[in-house]
Order: structure tokens, then sequence, then C-alpha cells
């Protein structure tokens, strides 16, 4: 069991609230790393000596600065005014400390800014404080929208309300004079960071930003109160629903209305944080008089509740929230994995709030700006979700419903898919990919590579291919030898496969270097090979040996994380081998009970797909945080596509499964 110091900057209200959490994180959660009480810095030395003495800490700093520069701090939790958080962060980055920082990210959008510049320069573990979040029950809806439990999500309506600031006759302070302070500053990023988290980025917004009582008593008559007191927000996210913020420090009678309702196609979900431990769920389900909202305790089944109670029902409080964020904390720092939410979502909710002032002073809708990761990885899927494998299959969904269903479940780039699904006239693709907001990524070749008398249907493919991505800007070109009715019956087995005698090979692979060399030189595409179950690139010699006798120059790696787990192998340690040479990335999860079963009965790919050996992210045996990390560690740049096959015969419904594994992958910092 490790200690690690911590230096504490401000010890009021949330001071002390951080203070108790790292007292009692590792009792309660067991933690690896168990919090030494180091360094607390305040206003003053005199305060810091005070809260040093009260809450059990080893000494008391003169100042922030020298908290950290101490070299028992390793570490650094701020908890100081909005004003302060910029400088403490960028210092203790500076210095080699992880920091954990209170909401909201800083008094600006200018300094969130520039704090996740300053954290992610660093490497360093970066956290910001959304405690409300974090109660088991809003965990717990979490996860039921991910999993699709209401379906398709169309409405969300939230608020945080409370009414300390109701009664005019209340003296003017600091919380009634500046922007920084006012409800939108102080309240707001509460629930625009709830909104987030549970219904994916805004796309865009209008506001009222009003102030209730324009004066407030001061020591020598009336003062003016410079920012808000309540605002309203409308709202339409990137995935396509509508949504309502009302946020108030004048709501006579509300004292924690932190509070939600989603609407769904197949049922609701409501909360509200002063009955924190319960959610109301209706489902559409049964005989209409017997609907309604079931009221739902949390307890031991629910997230992080059985670390602080056995008991179903017996609940957890506001200071239990602060404990769960220190477990996370110390986890983001010993497993050197991001946890959410980072800086960087901190930076989201700045910018949600940033626009909603300009459009409160505009009168207009605003386009929410996004700021990506400076990995620049962005998120595609392929039609392949949607069952779509050959174009002329008739079970094919139309061409268009896929963009749209692609763009509704919250994706920017698509695939072309079997070439010949969509239009191969520019213009018409074109425009329904604007339409849509999609950018096409890249093309696949699934053809026999395998088959000498197949070469011309081979060629053909590639080269309309090739011409279709060249005329949308698309930069990579995909090449998967198909399915060998040779491999079928051993895929996933390489010990039982058949394999390719000296000359057979030696045909096979300067089939695959042909295209390859045309799509590179020819029509200047980034060419990667995809090993594929039940072709003759399937298992990892065999792709190892393919990379060995092409040039890197014109082949690279497409690499396909579910594909490799279906062939027996290790993708993590793969990349982690190859990384230099993949140069696009297919995102699929394999369900290891489909699979294992696959394999033991000789289960054909197409009905092993029948069977859902493809889950959803996150639900198999892929390691995608893993994954995440050595794409982060390589400054990976580009598209990664979620691919998961489906039959489109089956009860399937390829735009919640894509929703869901798009949430996924955001809640893993995707």
């Amino acid at each position: 069991m490790a200690e690690i110091g911590i230096g504490l900057v401000g010890g009021g209200y949330m001071g002390k609230a951080h203070a108790v959490a790292l007292s009692a994180v590792g009792t309660v959660f067991d933690t690896v790393l168990r919090p030494r009480l180091e360094v607390i810095a305040a206003t003053s030395e005199a305060s810091a000596m005070r809260y040093a003495k009260a809450y059990g800490f080893a000494r008391a700093a003169r100042d922030w600065q020298d908290l950290v520069a101490d070299p028992k701090v390793q570490a650094v939790v701020i908890a100081s005014p909005q004003s302060t958080h910029r400088a403490i962060a960028e210092a203790a980055f500076a210095a080699g400390k992880p920091v954990f920082c209170e909401k909201p990210l800083g008094a600006s959008l200018a300094d969130a800014k520039a704090m996740v510049a300053a954290a992610e320069a660093s490497g360093l573990p970066n956290m910001i404080g959304f405690n409300y979040v974090r109660t088991p029950a809003t965990q717990f809806v979490r996860h039921l929208l991910a999993e699709g439990s209401i379906g398709t999500v169309t409405w969300f309506r939230g608020e945080h309300t409370e009414d300390f600031l109701a009664d005019p006759t209340m003296p003017a302070t600091w919380r009634t004079t500046g922007r920084a302070n006012g409800c939108m500053g102080d309240l707001a990023p509460h629930p625009v960071n709830c909104m987030l988290a549970l219904m994916g980025p805004v796309a865009e917004l209008t506001a009222r930003i009003e102030t209730v009582h324009a004066t407030r008593p001061g020591p020598s008559g009336p003062v003016a109160v410079t920012n808000d007191d309540h605002a309203q927000i409308m709202l339409r996210f990137q995935g396509g629903a509508m949504g309502h913020l009302y946020i108030s420090r004048t709501a006579t009678g509300r004292k924690m209305g932190y509070a939600y309702e989603i609407h769904g196609t197949k049922g609701s979900i409501r909360f509200d944080q002063e009955d924190q431990n319960a959610i109301h769920l209706y489902r559409a389900e049964g005989p209409e008089a017997t609907r309604g909202f079931t009221r739902i305790l949390t307890g031991p089944s629910h997230p992080d509740y059985l670390a602080f109670c056995q008991g179903p029902g017996h609940g957890t409080g506001y200071q239990d929230q602060i404990i769960i964020e220190a477990k996370d904390f110390l986890h983001a720092i010993n497993s050197g994995q991001p946890v959410w939410p980072t800086f960087r979502d901190g930076l989201a909710v700045s910018q949600v709030i940033d626009t909603a002032f300009q459009a409160s002073d505009s009168g207009r809708w605003h386009a929410v700006p996004r700021h990506e990761d400076p990995m620049t990885i962005r998120i595609g899927n392929a039609p392949c979700s949607w069952g779509v494998e050959f174009a002329g299959d008739p079970r094919n969904p139309p061409w268009r419903q896929v963009l749209k269903d692609c763009a509704a479940a919250g994706y920017k780039g698509i695939e072309l898919g079997p070439i010949g699904f969509m239009p191969e006239d520019p213009e018409v693709l074109s425009e329904a990919l604007a339409d849509s907001g999609l950018t096409l990524i890249g093309g696949v070749v699934f053809r026999p590579f395998h088959d000498p008398a197949k070469w011309d249907e081979v060629m053909d493919a590639a080269t309309r291919t090739c011409k279709a991505l060249v005329a949308h800007g698309a930069r990579h070109l995909v090449l998967i030898d198909s399915i060998s009715p040779r491999r079928a019956p051993t895929a996933g087995r390489a010990d039982a496969a058949e394999q390719m005698d000296q000359a057979e090979w030696s045909a096979f692979r300067d089939r695959i270097a042909t295209v390859a060399r045309m799509g590179a030189e020819e029509y200047g595409l980034t060419v990667g090979i995809h090993a594929h179950a039940a072709g003759f690139i399937d298992f990892e010699p065999e792709l190892e040996r393919l990379l060995d006798e092409v040039d890197d120059s014109i082949l690279k790696i497409c690499f396909d994380t579910g594909h490799h787990s279906y062939a027996g192998f290790d993708p993590v340690a793969f990349m982690r081998r190859h990384m230099g040479r993949i140069s696009y990335m297919h995102f699929k999860d394999i369900n290891p009970v489909v699979k294992a079963d696959a394999i033991a009965n000789s289960t054909g790919f197409y009905d092993a797909c029948g069977q859902s050996i493809f889950c959803n992210l996150g639900q198999g045996d892929v390691d995608f945080p893993a994954v995440r990390q050595i794409l982060l560690d390589a400054g990976f740049e580009g598209w990664c596509t979620v691919e998961q096959d489906c039959d489109p015969t089956l009860d399937v419904s390829p735009i919640d499964d894509a929703r869901k594994n798009r949430a996924y992958l955001q809640s893993i910092g995707f």
C-alpha cells in the first residue's frame, strides 16, 4: 500500500469537504494509493495554520506557491476561488504534479483553454470536480442510457435551482459582483456537466440570462448587482434530441434543485438531487392500465454504493460524492489512465456557458464550438454496422438512411461501404454527406485476394473504390481478403487453419501488393491491410509475415481490435509492437462466450455475426482504455471507425447500438 502526499489549496466550504474525503477515501474504497495530508494553503498563513490543525495536515503553507513547491506534495487539490485556478494549476503541472480542480475550470473560457493546454502538455493526470454527477443514482442513469433502456432519447430537461438569493432584502456580497460569480458561473457548470454526461455534445443553443434583483442593500444604500440571477437555455444536441436548462439562485423554495427529466421512445427517467437516492423510471411496456413511473432506491447493486453501505435504500449523501471523486482521482494517478471528467471535459462545460452568454446578447441561436482532443482522434462508423456487407444484398437498408442514422448517433464520419452501395456519382453522394454533416473516411475492398480466378473482380472493386475515395477527399483504402471456404471452418483456430504453400502465398502477397501500390502511388491514398476472420490474412503470424514482405511505404495496417481477438491474439500487445505502422483503426468488440462457442462448433463467420459475436463496445474482451492510451502515447492522429457487424434480418437496432458505442467511447475519453 503506497502513500501520496496531498497539497490542498483552500480550507473553506469545499476545502473542508475535500479534506474529509481525502481522510476517508482509503478506508471507504480500500484504494491502492492512500492520501497523506501533507500541506494546506489558504488566503493567509494564519488561516492555513487554523485549517491544518482542524483537518489534520502536517503543515500550513505561507501561500499556494509555497505549497506547490514543497517536495512532499505529490498531487494538488484546488478548492480556492475560480480566479486562482489557472495560476495554481499551471504551476502544479510545471512542477510535475497531478491536479484535481474544483469547478468551474477557470474564471473564463480563456482560462479554461489555457488550463487544458497546460494539463495535456504535461501528460499528468487531471480531473475537474463535478460532484453531483457522481451520485450512485446518476451514475446508474448513465448506464441505463448507454444500454438504450428508454430507446432513442428525444428530450432532455434539466435544472439547477436554489433560493439563497431569492429574498431581495439579502445584502450584496461577492456573489452579486462579477460575471464569474453569477448564477451562470457558479451554479450552471453542474447541470451543464450533467447534461453533457447524459446526452453528449450540444450542437446549438439560444439563451436568456437575466438579473432578477437589480440592486441589493449595501452598507451605504442600494448596491448594483452586476451579474445574473437566473437563465434559461434551449438546446439541440448533436444526437438530434432537443433540450432545455433552467438555472436560478432565486428559485423560492428550492434548496438543491439539481434535477433532470429525459424522454425516450421506450421510456422516461426523472431525478431530483433533493431525493438523491432514488430515480423514477418509466418503461413503455405491458398493459397501459398498469404502466407508471417506478421509484428505484439506490443500493449495493448501483455504482459506488456498496463501499459506503450494504443496505439498499439507506442512502448516500453529499460528502460521499466528494469521496467518490477522491477515489477516482487516486485511480487516475495510480493507473496512469484518464478518468472522466478531465480538464478537457471541464472546457466543454465552459464552452457551453460562454456560448450561452453570446446567444443571450445576440438573441439568436449559436453553434457550440468543439475543442477536439489534441490527439485529433475522430470517431466514425461504417455501413457494416447496419448489416451492409455486399452492395447488392436486398436486405440492405437505404443508403440515405444509413447516413442519417450515423449522424443522429453522434458520428462525424462514415466509410463508403462495399462499392456500389452508395452512389458512385460524386455530386449525389457529396450532397447527401453534406446534408448529414458527415465526412467520408475511407473504403474497403473486401474481395477474394486468395483466388487468382477472381483477380478481375478484385481489380474492378479496387479501382472503383479508389476513384470514389479520391472524389470525396477520403484518405483510407482498406484491403481485406474475403472469406475462403478453406478457412471458414477454422476461424479463430490458428493451429487448425489450412496454410498456403510458398508459391500460392507469394502470388497472394503480390496481388495485395499490386493493389496497395496502385492505391498509394496512383491515387495518393493511405492503404492498410486488415486481418479478417476466415480469410488468409486472419492470424497474427500471417499479418506479420505480409508486413515483413511488403514495403511499408505502400502498405500500412488498418487494425481491427475485434478481428484480432476473434483470431485468438491480444490486440493490445500487437498495437504496442506495431503502432508505428498502424494508420487507421477499426473499433470492434468480441463477446468471449459467443466466440468460444463459435470456435468450438466451427461456426461460419456470418452465422457468428447472427449470434452477436460482435457486441457493443466495452461489453466484450477488448481493453479499449488500454487501446486509447496506446493511441495517446503514440500521438495518433486521424479516424477510428466503429464497426459492429450484424445480421439485419434479426431483431437488431443498429442506430441504438451506434449510440451506445459512441456513448461508451465518450465515457472513456474518446
